[in-house]
């Protein structure tokens, strides 16, 4: 059983209703979170109002930064929060129910050796989307079989 703090960081710009399917698929786990942070970075008063209407969701504003820049604040949040664990995402993906959980049952979850995990992403006609393959992938790339839809 997992016993480590874990926080998704979800960058948002202007996806309104993709945002909606993201943060639904995120409250959806069959592990559950222990806190949604948003990274808004967008002008868009929409998404901003219903962001701010999302009880279960920390909120974090700010000037678009790009991507690096939006993560870098969520995972900077969400380590001085405490969390053990941050799991990144965009708002335009749609995480399995079961993919936290996936995650966590990885064999590398409890490894201190691990600095990150990283997942399959298959878009709808079933590509492999974004994957990236790492300097050590023998060691534990694949092992999460864990995919998003776009």
């Amino acid at each position: 059983m997992n016993n480590k703090s874990i926080a998704v960081v979800v960058l948002a710009m202007k996806r309104y209703e993709k945002l909606k399917i993201t943060i639904e698929s995120l409250r959806n786990q069959t592990n559950p979170l222990d806190e949604i942070i948003v990274v808004f970075q967008g002008k868009d008063d929409k998404i901003k109002r219903w962001l701010d209407q999302q009880k279960d969701v920390t909120l974090l504003v700010q000037d678009n930064l790009g991507s690096a820049g939006g993560f870098s604040a969520g995972m900077q949040l969400a380590i001085d929060k405490g969390h053990d664990w941050v799991w990144i995402t965009d708002d335009d993906a749609f995480p399995e129910a079961c993919t936290l959980e996936r995650l966590v049952s990885s064999k590398h979850f409890d490894d201190d050796a691990t600095g990150f995990l990283t997942c399959v992403v298959v878009d709808v006609n079933g590509k492999t989307y974004m994957s990236p393959v790492p300097y050590d992938a023998n060691k534990w790339y694949g092992n999460v079989p864990v995919s998003y839809t776009h």
